[in-house]
């Protein structure tokens, strides 16, 4: 009887003896049961770094509540070409699935956008994405602005679209430099008014300001994104998102700030002879329950900003963008070739059915 390889034995033999008639097989059950639990156990691996890559990423270290009276996505306008949370005036467009344009690429323009209901959080955060953008290579106007005041925001002004009185928070995003100060521009600045000052376009509202940095946020390929976090009796601080995804850096962090407990959120945009588009692409707010960061806070008299944090590229926080990239190919390289050493182990078992003799 003509014998074949796939030989089973009820007596091992010793490993030196090579015949290949005489070699002892593993069960064919065996072997695919370990190739699964092999694969498993790798999958498990790599989705867990995954899962904590990604928390360790978008979770900060503090406990946050949503509000979604206070955020904003697309599309932008129902079908009554309105907003359930927010109201738009002045020269705003909006492209319903893409953005609100505070104002576009023409001379002279302003818009607004505005929150419909009260912000009621002691403390808060607010991350948005923009978009600053044009024709224009080196001198570019005039910018844009997030508030947080006690009124209403509903008309524009000389500001960069927004009121010279406020009692609030003003952050400007400013392109264009009025004071011919000592620094280059774009300029991004905290500024704080009690209601009772008005700002001042030929220094660039210096007298009012906390804290700010030089940034490059114009006509970028990537998304950019703002994080304002305020924290009552602790800090104010702005981070900024332009050198590429999820690459935070700190802008500035000033203490001892006031803030009322009930504001109202909005931004503004505007164009003088020196024109942009400036777009606001999503809104998100939550709430700060509980904050655990350190305060490390820039001091605001601080009048070299080429030093700041900003210009020496800052600290980024969490897994890089290329990690989690890296970790999600580990994992579909184990499914891959895991499931490819599964189709093998069981067209093995076929044969050895097929050829086994007792």
């Amino acid at each position: 009887m003509q014998t074949s390889p796939f030989i089973m034995e009820s007596h091992p033999r010793p490993l030196a003896n090579t015949n290949p008639s005489q070699r002892r097989h593993i069960p064919h059950g065996s072997s695919r049961s370990m190739a699964t639990t092999l694969v498993a156990t790798l999958a498990l691996v790599a989705m867990t770094s995954l899962v904590a890559t990604v928390s360790a990423v978008h979770n900060p270290e503090d406990t946050v509540l949503f509000i979604r009276t206070q955020s904003l996505y697309p599309p932008y306008i129902d079908h009554e070409m309105s907003n359930r949370w927010f109201d738009f005036g002045g020269d705003t467009i909006i492209n319903t699935n893409r953005y609100v344009r505070l104002t576009p690429e023409m001379q002279g323009r302003k818009g607004w956008l505005r929150s419909k209901t009260a912000l009621y959080a002691e403390s808060w955060s607010v991350e948005f994405e923009y978009k600053i953008h044009g024709k224009a290579t080196h001198l570019a106007g005039d910018g844009m602005a997030f508030w947080y005041t006690e009124d209403k925001i509903d008309k524009v002004g000389t500001v960069l679209g927004g009121p010279e009185t406020w009692k609030g928070l003003s952050i400007v995003f400013d392109t264009y430099d009025n004071g011919r100060h000592g620094y280059s521009y774009p300029y991004v600045a905290a500024l704080y008014n009690d209601g009772t000052k008005t700002y001042n376009k030929d220094t660039d509202g210096k007298e009012l300001e906390l804290g700010g940095c030089q940034a490059d946020i114009r006509n970028k390929d990537y998304a950019t994104r703002a994080r304002i976090r305020f924290v009552k009796g602790k800090y104010l601080k702005v981070e900024l998102n332009t050198k590429g995804w999820d690459d935070w850096t700190t802008c500035f962090q000033v203490s001892d700030v006031k803030l009322f407990d009930m504001g109202f959120m909005s931004f503004t945009g505007e164009t003088g002879g020196l024109a942009d588009n400036h777009d606001i692409i999503s809104v998100s707010t939550n709430q700060i329950l509980k904050d655990d960061s350190k305060l490390t806070h820039t001091n605001p008299d601080q009048k070299d900003h080429f030093n700041s944090s900003f210009m020496k590229g800052g600290e980024s926080k969490g897994p890089s963008y290329f990690f989690i990239v890296m970790v999600i190919g580990l994992l579909a390289a184990i499914v891959f070739f895991g499931g490819r050493a599964m189709g093998i182990s069981a067209f093995g078992g076929q044969s050895q059915r097929d050829f086994k003799h007792f």
